[in-house]
């Protein structure tokens, strides 16, 4: 679950639209937010989701001495253990 409440600024917001590449007038410009349904600007749906980053509990936040899916050289980081299943691995060709 993420963080039930968490400090953020207007700015925050912008940067965030930002850089996913939403450039909806309803995220930074107050103006035009006022004639909009809500009233006022809003956050991306996005946004809330990033918020999980904030809890120290969250599954997908790394944890210092802990593997990490997205840690180490490999694709995930998880150390590999022998006996694990799975099916027989092929290579694939063109026909």
């Amino acid at each position: 679950m993420a963080a039930e409440k968490f400090p953020i600024e207007a700015g925050h917001i912008m940067m965030f639209a930002r850089s996913i590449g939403d450039a909806n007038k309803i995220y930074y410009d107050e103006d035009y937010a006022e004639t909009t349904e809500p009233g006022g600007t809003v956050a991306p749906p996005t946004f809330v989701q990033a918020s999980a980053q904030f809890d120290p509990n969250y599954f997908l936040r790394p944890k210092i001495g802990e593997e990490w899916f997205g840690s180490a050289s490999g694709p995930t980081g998880i150390t590999k253990r022998e006996g694990g299943g799975g099916g027989r691995r092929r290579r694939w060709s063109p026909r």
